[in-house]
């Protein structure tokens, strides 16, 4: 694959706006050249949006009809899935106005319902409600009598302890996965936050044929910017550009509305504003959002390293996959230089906390028992990482790449 060949005919496309002028200078593209272009858009989680984009504003001339076939048949199954996600979510909504308890909806299902120009645009993987925490087993109650359970029975007390929400409920026939959140970050975190001052400012809107709250515009976009950074610290940017185009549309949708000053500040007493400062640089200079140059002055840290930047950007774009995939406790390990640096960190992967072994092991959080799954956790460690380690030390081809990127952008946005 040509990337540095493809990639300006993938972002001109993901442009809102697209119009043919985007594409006049760029060296044309071979047949193999546009097939690649929808791998990488599927790669990158925005094929349906890309066959949208093609289809409607029929841009560019040139592209041939079996990638727009491709990219369309993305698109419709995408439409069908989102159908049955928003039927499933219309029901949730309405059991839980009957028992009057809150619900936020968050992230995809929101965003396909509100921001995007059609719901069929956007990738949802599963469906993430928002509810008080003091409501949180009437909530989960409710998703019981609608059929819903998780895949083994756990014990509440370790997820309040050390997670934001509940392990995911399935229901047979149904398309997606349900999580209920309690706060939108975990506990104890620099960047955790009180999830009570969401609540004062979310606004009504109309979702799968219902009424339901939405984060308010300036939290509903720090939001995408910290779930993008802050919370996949672990897996960073592997899903892709998506979320670049959901704080794109965002913006967009609300551009005449959003109080930056209020996005400064909030991010600055959340301690999310690296994470704001580099997914909104990553808009602006992929789909040219229109964020106001003065806001990322604001929010650009002192000394700011512009390699930072450039490992994010690569490291967006490097194809992951599973024999590519590093946990960030071992990117850090290997990654790191002083010895003091890497003892900590092996061992905090080495020995989690007895909320994090209850929930793995479904073991109670107090019991005895707990810390004789230790040696258990060890050898999984062995099973799963050990040729990924040793991938590092041979000098893999993909696996270096990812592995100091991820560091470098890891260790900025951790820093206060």
């Amino acid at each position: 694959m040509n990337q540095e060949r493809i990639l300006p005919y993938f972002l001109a496309s993901l442009h809102p706006e697209v119009v043919s002028e985007f594409f006049s200078g760029l060296e044309p593209l071979t047949a193999e050249d546009w097939d690649d272009l929808a791998r990488l858009a599927l790669r990158q989680r925005v094929a349906p949006l890309l066959g949208w984009q093609f289809k409607t504003h029929q841009l560019p001339p040139e592209l041939p009809a079996f990638v727009s076939e491709q990219l369309e048949h993305q698109y419709c199954k995408n439409a069908i899935r989102n159908q049955c996600l928003m039927r499933e979510l219309g029901m949730l909504l309405h059991a839980l106005h009957a028992a009057e308890i809150p619900v936020i909806v968050l992230k995809g299902a929101y965003l396909a319902a509100a921001i995007y120009d059609d719901p069929a645009q956007r990738v949802m993987t599963d469906i993430d409600l928002l509810v008080p925490e003091t409501r949180i087993a009437e909530a989960q109650e409710c998703l019981r009598v609608l059929g819903y359970a998780t895949d083994v029975p756990f014990k509440p007390e370790p997820y309040l302890a050390s997670k934001h929400h509940l392990p995911a409920f399935h229901k047979v026939g149904a398309v997606g996965a349900i999580e209920l959140h309690w706060n939108i970050t975990p506990p104890g975190r620099s960047w955790s936050i009180h999830v009570d001052e969401l609540w004062g400012r979310a606004v009504p809107f109309q979702i799968a044929g219902t009424q339901a709250l939405s984060l308010c515009p300036e939290d509903g976009l720090l939001y995408l910017c910290y779930h993008a950074t802050y919370h996949h610290l672990l897996e960073l940017f592997w899903h892709g550009i998506g979320p670049v185009c959901d704080v794109d549309r965002m913006i967009r949708r609300f551009a005449s509305e959003l109080d930056w000053k209020a996005i400064v500040e909030r991010a600055r007493v959340w301690q999310w504003s690296r994470g704001g400062y580099l997914q909104l640089s990553l808009a602006v200079e992929l789909l040219k959002t229109p964020v106001p140059p003065d806001v990322l002055r604001q929010l650009q840290p002192a000394g700011s390293n512009p390699q930072v930047f450039r490992a994010a950007t690569t490291h967006l774009f490097v194809p992951k996959g599973t024999a590519q995939r590093v946990s960030s406790h071992m990117v850090s390990f290997w990654q790191e230089e002083r010895v003091v640096d890497k003892v900590k960190g092996l061992l905090k992967s080495l020995f989690p906390s007895p909320a994090e072994m209850s929930i793995r092991y479904h073991v109670a959080l107090y019991s005895p028992a707990l810390w004789f799954y230790y040696p258990a956790y060890l050898v999984y460690l062995a099973r799963r990482w050990s040729r990924k380690a040793w991938g590092l030390w041979r000098g893999e081809q993909v696996i270096p790449r990812l592995s100091p990127d991820q560091y470098l952008v890891m260790k900025w946005l951790e820093q206060p």
